[in-house]
């Protein structure tokens, strides 16, 4: 297909073979866009005290020992405390009846039971859980419903709760209006992938692996393959030109057409930004609070250290 000048970053109209190519391009545009907003995504959550996420980066003892930390973070317990406050209620679909007979309210009941168990199924409640601990963290919290294997034995509705460090959005394609894209850039082991799509056993064996300066980390195993997700809603209520990719560097693993007028995830914001896109983290609202806090602590630490037991040396004689 024949593009246009401006239109050569739209890979949902490219052809099969250009698509991957055209989609881990506009990928990596926008995250060297919005390198500033994943850093601080990745500060808020040190400030947390989570860098768990991270490999190399878990033992933190290492860097900082356990002994001369500062042991009150405000930050982290007030955290926790709001998770708790906001999560303690538990919503869930109920099925009502309206002028039905005892069968009718039987059937409601036991339909409302196969929900709940369902949520229970899908670890819903502790997923939405992590989501709104995100959303305080990052600002942002995602989660997303999805059909697995459809068709197959193990054909069943399950739950991911997104990481906001991987969801990749263009801000300036988000003031004002509605986001026409978005992205989740994952890790995903290669054997497993090739397991899922033997038929591009030779194009994901060339894909490429996880970049450092998007995963922060410069310790990445041989074995996993960056993996994109991309959706482009239609462009109105007849437009034809949505899509549903998934893609490695080297090829297109699965490509539908999207026809819905949202995205297929579930945002969670704790407060609603002015303009744009993201949310803004309440991690980063305190931060000025807990620096001081750390300040004040580590003076009445050193203090403690130096004259908690003073002596006196006199001169024999």
């Amino acid at each position: 297909m024949s593009l246009e000048y401006g239109q050569d970053r739209w890979w949902w109209l490219a052809d099969d073979d250009d698509k991957a190519d055209k989609l881990f391009t506009e990928v990596d545009r926008i995250s060297e866009d919005t390198i500033d907003r994943a850093q601080a995504v990745l500060e808020a959550s040190a400030l947390y005290g989570d860098l768990a996420y991270l490999p190399g980066y878990a033992g933190i003892e290492r860097v900082l020992p356990m002994s001369r930390r500062i042991s009150h973070n405000v930050i982290a317990t007030a955290t926790d405390a709001l998770v708790a406050e906001v999560t303690q209620t538990k919503p869930r679909p109920m099925a009502i009846t309206i002028g039905g007979d005892y069968t009718d309210h039987v059937r409601a009941r036991k339909l409302t039971e196969y929900w709940d168990a369902k949520f229970q199924d899908a670890n819903v409640y502790e997923l939405g859980r992590q989501a709104v601990r995100d959303a305080i963290i990052s600002g942002l919290g995602i989660l997303r419903a999805y059909r697995a294997r459809p068709g197959s034995e193990s054909d069943r509705v399950l739950v991911e709760r997104i990481w906001p460090g991987s969801f990749i959005i263009d801000d300036r394609g988000a003031i004002d209006v509605i986001p026409r894209s978005c992205y989740i850039r994952r890790q995903i082991d290669r054997s497993y992938l090739e397991n899922l799509y033997p038929d591009k056993e030779e194009d994901i064996q060339r894909a490429r692996h996880p970049q450092e300066k998007f995963w922060f980390t410069n310790v990445m195993r041989d074995d996993l393959v960056e993996v994109i997700e991309g959706w482009h809603l239609p462009s109105g209520p007849d437009g034809k030109d949505g899509k549903h990719t998934i893609a490695v560097s080297t090829a297109v693993l699965f490509d539908e057409d999207y026809d819905d007028d949202e995205f297929p995830l579930a945002f969670v914001r704790p407060v609603p930004p002015q303009r744009g896109f993201w949310g803004e983290s309440i991690v980063k609202r305190a931060a000025t609070a807990q620096f001081e806090l750390n300040k004040l602590l580590r003076r009445g630490q050193e203090s403690m250290h130096l004259h908690a037991v003073p002596r006196v040396f006199v001169n024999r004689g």
